[in-house]
């Protein structure tokens, strides 16, 4: 199959929905977005599930489409403030976009788990079809800042001697050896009779879970899966 378009949009997460919208908004180009994931919203589709937005709804997304309600949360740590969207929330946010806005205009076409090879080919993952392209005004690698997580790709980096790695479910906790400290175990915290170790994914004991004998405020509130004994190490970090 040959295709024309104006633009030529790699990647359909934040960056690449903002170019788009704008591009409708204040001009009559037509755009052709690809993206090798099979739906809209970037990196927001693998998060984990208690990530939020560390800003306001409000100055997130698109110019064309709020993200959010505004709405002042009334409690939890952002209790006083303008709402953190959910993942759930954000991608469901790109979907409603692409489809109630971005299809409808007839001046976007959406490539889902396809992708672009330098020589400008794309070719869909799902059937191994190739395409070609003619790209009238410019290709925009919107993909140029991918954000990745720990749970969608092996560790680029080394562990040193005397470091222990443990991966809890999807979140890696790199337990450093510390000898003032006795062996770092699993622990109940006062105030939850849970063991933080059986915890389900996303799941947080309703004080912050304690790793370590003499220091329970080590890690934070999440503990995934499959936690089992720590070893030698002492003095959790989430990375």
């Amino acid at each position: 199959m040959n295709l024309e378009t104006d633009y030529l949009v790699i990647g359909s997460g934040a960056v690449g929905m903002a170019f788009v919208d704008t591009i409708l908004t204040e001009t009559d180009a037509h755009v052709v977005m690809l993206d090798d994931r099979a739906v809209p919203g970037g990196h927001w589709n693998e998060s984990y599930p208690f990530v939020r937005l560390h800003q306001s709804g409000s100055t997130y997304g698109v110019t064309s489409k709020p993200l959010g309600q505004s709405r002042i949360e009334t409690s939890g740590v952002n209790a006083g403030y303008e709402e953190l969207s959910s993942g759930p929330e954000i991608t469901r946010y790109y979907h409603e976009l692409m489809e109630e806005t971005f299809l409808p205009s007839g001046r976007v076409t959406f490539l889902p788990l396809t992708r672009y090879e330098d020589d400008g080919r794309i070719w869909s993952t799902l059937s191994g079809e190739e395409h070609t392209i003619t790209v009238r005004k410019k290709t925009v690698f919107a993909n140029y800042l991918t954000t990745n997580i720990p749970a969608t790709h092996t560790r680029k980096y080394e562990v040193a001697d005397g470091v222990f790695e443990l991966l809890c479910g999807p979140i890696i906790l790199l337990l450093i050896p510390d000898e003032d400290r006795g062996m770092a175990r699993p622990q109940r915290r006062r105030g939850d009779d849970r063991d933080p170790a059986q915890l389900r994914p996303g799941e947080a004991l309703s004080r912050p879970a304690g790793f370590g004998l003499d220091r329970p405020d080590t890690v934070g509130e999440q503990v995934g899966e499959g936690c089992q004994d720590l070893g030698a190490g002492r003095e959790p970090v989430l990375v």
